[in-house]
């Protein structure tokens, strides 16, 4: 995460993040298992877990309708997460 960032987009948004990071899949498995349901709005696993959390029903669709800039991604990248 480039230095400033997080703050430009508290800035811009009035929104604060509250950034942490794990050291592997199985550390950040375990926090979310420990924290109340909710506790973190995006998670980044890698992608071999995703699969073993979609299955214990810990991810959710994201709403595209809520995205408004969601006509930008590249849907080539796109394609590859489904």
């Amino acid at each position: 995460m480039p230095p400033g960032l997080l703050e430009q987009f508290t800035k811009e948004t009035g929104i604060k993040v509250i950034y942490s990071t794990y050291e592997s899949n199985e550390t950040m498995y375990a926090k979310l298992k420990t924290y109340k349901e909710g506790a973190y709005d995006l998670v980044v696993p890698s992608t071999y877990f995703v699969d073993k959390m979609r299955k214990e029903g810990m991810i959710q669709k994201i709403d595209k309708t809520k995205l408004s800039n969601f006509s930008n991604l590249d849907p080539q990248m796109l394609n590859k997460a489904v």
